[in-house]
Parts: C-alpha cells; sequence; structure tokens
C-alpha cells in the first residue's frame, strides 16, 4: 500500500512536469525589466537584445522629465516590433505617451515627428530619420494580462524593418500639455519591445517577486491581495494542528524532535503552495469575470498544476512521519526536491513555500542518518 501510494505521487508529478513543458511552449509574457530609459539619447537604457520580448515598467517621474530613451543595437533588415500599454486605472484613462524611433535610414521627419523633436530639444546624427507613433484614441482597448493579473490599456504598436546596422532608439515622450496623471507622479506605462520569447530558470523562478514588484508599481497593496493565501494556510495548519492532536496525537509524540520539525515546516510550505494557487485563481475570475482567453487558460492551467504539486507535497509531509525502508526514505527525499523545483518553477508558494518543503526533505534526510548510526551502534 505504501510503495502504491509513492508510486501514485511519482505518477502525478509526472504529469505535473508534462503539463508544464506543455504550457511553456504555448505560454506568452515578457522579460520584465524595471530600469526607466535615460532622459537623453546618450544615457538611454540599453536594451540587450531588440528580438527578446522585454516589459519595461516604467514613469515618469515629474513634468520636468517627460522623455525616456530606450537603445538597441540592430543589423540591416532586422525587425523591431514594440507596444505601449499603461495601467487600466481612472487616472491613466487618457495617458497616452507618444513613441519616437531615430535611426540610421528612417524618413526625415514629417511636421508632427519634427515639432516633438523641437520640443525636446532632440538633436539627430547625421543620415538619421525619425517616425512618430501615435495613439489613435478612437477607443481603450483593455486587456488583461494574466500572468502578473493585472489590467493594462494597450495604447500604440509598430513593427518596422530596419535599414541599417547600427543604433537605434525608442523615445517615450508626453508633449506639453498632453493629460497625465494627476493623482501620483506624472505617468506609467509599460513599454514592450522584440517578440521573441527567453526565459531562463532564474526567471522562472522569480515570477512571485515579478508578481509582487508588479503590483507594488501599481500603487496596489499586495498583502491585501494576498489574503486568499494567508487564509489558506491558516485553516489548513490550524485544521491540521487539530486533527493531529485529537485524532493521531501518537504520530508526532513518537517521533524525533528532528523528523517533527520537518513535518511542521513542510506542512506550512505545502499550505503556501496551495494558498498561491487559489490565490492566484480567484484573482483570475475576479478581474475577467469567467471570460477567459487563451492566455488567461495557460495561466489557469499553471496554477492547477501549482495546485496539484500543494496538494502532493501535503501528503507527502505525512509520509514523513510514517515508518519506512531506507530505499523508501531515499525515494521520498528525491520526490519532495522534485516537487519543490517543479513548485518553484510555476511559482506556487511565493518562493517561501518550496524553500520550506525543502528544508522538510533535509529534515528527513537528517533523521535518516541518525536512525541508521543509531542502527549501527546498537548492533556494535
Amino acid at each position: 500500500m505504501k510503495g502504491r501510494r509513492i508510486a501514485t505521487c511519482w505518477a502525478m508529478l509526472a504529469i505535473a512536469v508534462l503539463g508544464m513543458t506543455a504550457i511553456s511552449g504555448t505560454s506568452s509574457a515578457h522579460l520584465p525589466m524595471y530600469s526607466p530609459g535615460g532622459s537623453t539619447m546618450s544615457t538611454a537604457l540599453k536594451i540587450p537584445d531588440a528580438n527578446t520580448s522585454y516589459g519595461i515598467t516604467a514613469e515618469f517621474p515629474s513634468s520636468t522629465n517627460r522623455i525616456q530613451f530606450y537603445a538597441f543595437s540592430v543589423y540591416a533588415g532586422q525587425d523591431l516590433s514594440f507596444e505601449l500599454d499603461v495601467p487600466a486605472t481612472s487616472s491613466l484613462q487618457d495617458f497616452a505617451p507618444v513613441i519616437l524611433l531615430i535611426g540610421p535610414g528612417l524618413h526625415s521627419p514629417d511636421s508632427n515627428t519634427s515639432r516633438i523633436i523641437d520640443e525636446f530639444s532632440i538633436t539627430l546624427s547625421s543620415g538619421d530619420g525619425a517616425t512618430i507613433y501615435l495613439y489613435n484614441g478612437t477607443e481603450n482597448v483593455r486587456v488583461f494580462e494574466p500572468f502578473t493579473q493585472t489590467n493594462l490599456w494597450v495604447r500604440q504598436s509598430g513593427e518596422v524593418t530596419l535599414p541599417s546596422t547600427g543604433i537605434y532608439y525608442l523615445a517615450v515622450a508626453v508633449p506639453q500639455g498632453w493629460p497625465h496623471d494627476a493623482t501620483s507622479g506624472f505617468g506609467k506605462y509599460i513599454l514592450a519591445p522584440g517578440t521573441v520569447e527567453r526565459f531562463t530558470l532564474l526567471d522562472y523562478m522569480s515570477i512571485p517577486i515579478d508578481w509582487v514588484k508588479w503590483h507594488a508599481f501599481w500603487g496596489q497593496s499586495v498583502l491585501l491581495l494576498m489574503v486568499p493565501t494567508f487564509l489558506v494556510v491558516v485553516i489548513g495548519v490550524t485544521g491540521t494542528w487539530y486533527y493531529l492532536k485529537n485524532r493521531r496525537p501518537e504520530m508526532l509524540e513518537s517521533k524525533p524532535s528532528v523528523t517533527r520539525t520537518g513535518f511542521y515546516l513542510g506542512a506550512v510550505g505545502a499550505m503556501l503552495m496551495v494558498g498561491s494557487t487559489v490565490n492566484q485563481m480567484a484573482l483570475l475570475f475576479y478581474y475577467t469575470r469567467f471570460s477567459l482567453e487563451t492566455a488567461d487558460y495557460i495561466e489557469l492551467m499553471l496554477q492547477v498544476i501549482g495546485l496539484v504539486l500543494g496538494i502532493l507535497a501535503f501528503r507527502m509531509v505525512f509520509g514523513l512521519m510514517q515508518p519506512r525502508s531506507t530505499a523508501r526514505k531515499v525515494l521520498s527525499i528525491a520526490l519532495l526536491v522534485l516537487i519543490g523545483f517543479a513548485a518553484l518553477m510555476v511559482g506556487a508558494g511565493w518562493l517561501v513555500g518550496p524553500v520550506l518543503f525543502a528544508c522538510a526533505g533535509l529534515t528527513e534526510l537528517l533523521s535518516a542518518n541518525r536512525t541508521e548510526r543509531r542502527t549501527d551502534a546498537l548492533e556494535r
């Protein structure tokens, strides 16, 4: 029976990993950046790769700093795509910065472009041209970004084949007299250049951190948004404590302190995994009003996988309290590590949950070593 339970856990983990692999091939997201562009072309923020899809969150700090530059090193014939979004808040409903594309081989500035160039005292080098991209103002296209659970208004976008090899600049600017944020600062925006998604292992593991940064950037209360997580952890841990105290007191009383410590750490870690996924699914349905699109379904599947991993983790935590052979302990420890790693990959547990769960695996290893040493001593 115990062997069958471990096999079931391995099967559930395999299904979760396969689901993560399938979703990762179809997901759509930007690599986050949090550095605003420089106020001049010489201090422009250098984007490492014009093809990589970035999501640059930035804001204009005041009315005296109303232009920010981003630099790209490209080759002739390379395509450059970009999009400008703003947070979907009432204070930014009319906020629509312009975008200037500046670089060698572009068309000479038209009247609108020249007006912006003159207002911000931009000096074009010999052979440089400039193109302006304006929001057409016909409607606010509102989209939901499921991976960070934020609502955005799409402003303008562009896709251009660059004619020359060299340095090109994207400038985001707010001309004098244009609408801006009247509540805090001058205005916030997201510049999303590039189309190719390149994510490292560290990028996947930092998803919870990016989630917190995005919502803090929008001025939202992160603690308030995480209330569902806190409720699940409190209810889950309290319910587990009550169950053990009244129904299975022998499970904890007969175990060494290192095993009990591992159980407590693992239980909290597992509840954080469950709580974070419930949290994200609740926000997803709240913002979308259950009207899901493709990217929303992908995010929902990621959270379902995280939920499965959290339930699996909780099941494994109770397994720590059961007597096992050395071989089964090794399998259990390996499974604990893999579950924690998979949870990191889908952002379950706000980073803390998988870490606590990994600590539970470490205590299981320490407990196993102590048991073996005690057995060897008795045999001698």
